[in-house]
């Protein structure tokens, strides 16, 4: 057994496959760390997509509820930019 690693050590190559294998493992400029930050970021990219997917999705669903309704194309209006109808008083409450 040790006879065949000494002949597989002087074997020319096997040594340059185990150089050229640790060379790409550790100082290659994509390295394995290298690549397990790329997945992981992949990874995080994947799962915003999902959200932001999602997202539009639901402010979609939205914007055809107010084009199709005008009640609450007026109650949207109202609470996001403080509109008013011309002989009304608007006040505006802060919670601290």
């Amino acid at each position: 057994m040790i006879r065949s690693l000494l002949t597989q050590l002087k074997n020319k190559y096997f040594l340059f496959s185990l150089f050229a294998f640790i060379w790409m493992l550790f100082f290659d400029r994509h390295d394995l760390m290298f690549q397990l930050r790329l997945q992981k970021r992949i990874q995080q990219l994947e799962q915003d997509k999902l959200h932001y997917q999602a997202e539009i999705k639901k402010l979609n669903n939205e914007r055809l509820m107010l084009v199709k309704n005008n009640e609450a194309l007026e109650k949207f209006a109202r609470e996001q930019y403080w509109m008013k109808q011309p002989n009304e008083d608007l006040y505006i409450i802060i919670n601290d």
